[in-house]
């Protein structure tokens, strides 16, 4: 994954909420201002108070911004707090600034409501072209790194339909692809052995060796790992690519997302 000093924090921060919610979302958050028209806060106000504690600290006291963090952190109470807003304009009296403010709240209600709608019906029509637009947090998590998930579902359906013994090297990150192939090896592809890419692929004569040695322990083999580069992979990989490879494939569900490469042998 993307480093945190990649993302300096209040800025994904900004990008956070403007893209994957709403700054509209945030105005729960200032809701005190309404205190003058209600009766008891209390309650609220400590929902408002956890709420910012946890968007103070994860700016603030973290190395960098995490959306995983973050959510934990934040929309437990900011869900809370936005049905009470709403709940608040509609207790309100009519007549006067109360109306105003109704209509006001409710309006911004309304439009969070249907970029949410938007969000998640962009997410299931075309979930890479939801990241492609999401936080660059998350775009570099979910599309375009080794950690991406698109091609798993295509790469498990070639393998279920192996029926022969053999086995799978999988990219050394616990991650995509090695992860998912590990949850589904057991009722999809039984007869392969899923393995994790071990320190012998940084030498390349270790790497011929273990090619030779695993070609006389069944008849199928694959190398299967994402193509990102990044943070010492590309040894292992050269390694792999020029040592056992003799037919190389990329599996690219997404335009924009890093590919898989499955590597067989």
């Amino acid at each position: 994954m993307g480093s945190p000093a990649q993302y300096p924090i209040v800025r994904g921060n900004v990008d956070y909420w403007a893209r994957a919610f709403s700054l509209l979302d945030r105005l729960p958050a200032f809701s005190p201002a309404l205190r003058p028209l209600l009766a008891n806060l209390s309650a609220d106000e400590e929902s408002i108070s956890l709420f910012h504690i946890a968007d103070l600290i994860e700016n603030f006291l973290l190395r960098g911004f995490n959306e995983y963090l973050f959510n934990t952190a934040v929309i437990a109470v900011l869900l809370p707090l936005l049905a009470r807003t709403i709940v608040f304009a509609c207790e309100f009296p009519w007549g006067g600034r109360e109306t105003l403010l109704r209509r006001a709240i409710l309006v911004v209600a309304g439009l969070a409501l249907i970029y949410w709608v938007y969000q998640d019906t962009l997410m299931a029509v075309s979930p890479g072209k939801y990241f492609e637009r999401s936080t660059q947090w998350a775009a570099g998590n979910y599309l375009k790194s080794w950690s991406t998930g698109f091609g798993v579902k295509e790469i498990v359906n070639m393998l279920e339909k192996e029926k022969r013994p053999g086995i799978v090297f999988a990219d050394s990150q616990w991650g995509n692809p090695r992860t998912a192939l590990e949850v589904y090896r057991k009722k999809r592809f039984p007869n392969l052995r899923v393995a994790g890419i071990t320190r012998e692929f940084l030498d390349r004569n270790e790497t011929r060796k273990l090619k030779e040695f695993v070609t006389r322990l069944g008849p199928v083999h694959f190398a299967i790992y994402s193509a990102d580069t990044s943070e010492r992979r590309r040894q292992w990989q050269t390694n792999v690519e020029e040592q056992m490879c003799e037919r190389r494939e990329e599996i690219r569900v997404d335009p924009a997302q890093m590919p898989i490469v499955v590597c067989q042998f």
